[in-house]
């Protein structure tokens, strides 16, 4: 039998282009809120 599973990727704040629409999605506890508040200041 073959896993479907794939390695979860890491969030590289630096890469992500601004343009368009992204989706931040993970579990409890993962730093969400941090990133996206990352992603703010980075913005301003």
């Amino acid at each position: 039998m073959s896993s479907n599973t794939a390695a979860p990727r890491t969030l590289d704040l630096t890469a992500i282009d601004f343009s368009g629409v992204h989706l931040i999605e993970a579990s409890a506890g993962t730093g969400k809120t941090y990133n996206i508040t990352r992603l703010f200041v980075r913005a301003l």
